[in-house]
């Protein structure tokens, strides 16, 4: 697993879903990497349905992990 540098505070917008979350944040790592730690962060379960206005607690991965 890469290396996390931190965290950041995303704010779910209509349309959007954990995997573009996912890639916005972390655009080198495999979202599916970003989507597990989400739903671990945020308490999520196995879900990946979130509602637009969600604050959501993201991972932030190191450059190159």
């Amino acid at each position: 697993a890469p290396a996390r540098a931190g965290t950041t505070v995303v704010t779910v917008v209509p349309g959007e879903s954990l995997w573009s979350v996912a890639e916005q944040v972390n655009p080198a790592v495999d979202p599916r990497v970003t989507i597990g730690a989400v739903r671990d962060l945020n308490g999520l379960g196995g879900t990946s349905v979130v509602e637009s206005g969600t604050q959501l607690m993201v991972p932030v991965f190191a450059r190159g992990g």
